[in-house]
């Protein structure tokens, strides 16, 4: 399934993913996040999200993808 706007069936090809975000994590960090015990771990099935934010990834997704049909 996608975002409730339009369900689709897992079989059909197209961008997914998943995110959380983890609090009081003791483990090894990056040096940019040393002293900030939080880590956001992301997952997406797309090589590469080369829009400018998210809304325009939203806009532009389906369009792209019905092109490759």
């Amino acid at each position: 399934m996608t975002s409730a706007e339009k369900l689709y069936q897992d079989r059909i090809p197209q961008p997914r993913g998943f995110a959380t975000k983890l609090f009081n994590d003791e483990g090894d960090m990056f040096d940019a996040g040393e002293g900030c015990p939080l880590q956001d771990i992301e997952f997406n099935s797309a090589p590469a999200i080369e829009f400018a934010d998210a809304k325009t990834t939203k806009e532009i997704c389906p369009v792209a993808l019905e092109a490759r049909r």
